[in-house]
C-alpha cells in the first residue's frame, strides 16, 4: 500500500501563503473553466477589477463570487492556507486532533479552531455521502 500522504514541510513549501492556496482550491474545484456557483454558468464569467484577487462577476445572473462561495470556507476571515493546514492536520492525525491543538497549530483562536473543525467534519460528511 502506498502512503500518499505529504510531509508538513512539503505541505507548507507548496502553499506558503493564503494566494498559493486560493489557486489550489481554484483549480481542484473549476479545473479549466470558472463556473458561477449561483446559476452554473461558464461562459459569462469575469475578474472583478479594483477588488482583490480571486473575485469573479457572473455576466449573467449579476452575481459576485469567490472559490470560497458554496463552501465549507464560505463567511470565514481564515485565510485559505490555515484552512488548508487545518484539513491536512485533522486528516492526518491518528487519533484526531482537538481544538485547542489546532489553535496552537495554525494560530487562531479556539473558538475560532473549533468552528473549522466542525465545518471540516461537515465536508467529509458531505463527501462521504456522495460516495
Amino acid at each position: 500500500m502506498k502512503d500518499n500522504t505529504i510531509s508538513t514541510f512539503e505541505l507548507f513549501r507548496q502553499f506558503p501563503d493564503a494566494e498559493a492556496a486560493r489557486l489550489y482550491f481554484e483549480g481542484q474545484r473549476w479545473g479549466d473553466y470558472i463556473s458561477c456557483p449561483h446559476c452554473g454558468e461558464f461562459k459569462r464569467i469575469t475578474p472583478r477589477k479594483g477588488k482583490r484577487t480571486g473575485y469573479y462577476l457572473c455576466r449573467d445572473c449579476k452575481s459576485e463570487f469567490t472559490v470560497r462561495t458554496g463552501t465549507i470556507f464560505e463567511r470565514s476571515h481564515v485565510p485559505l492556507h490555515k484552512w488548508l493546514y487545518a484539513i491536512y492536520l485533522t486528516v492526518t492525525s491518528r487519533k484526531g486532533i482537538s481544538s485547542l491543538q489546532l489553535s496552537k497549530q495554525i494560530g487562531v483562536t479556539q473558538k475560532t479552531a473549533w468552528f473549522m473543525q466542525a465545518r471540516i467534519r461537515e465536508g467529509n460528511y458531505i463527501l462521504g455521502s456522495n460516495k
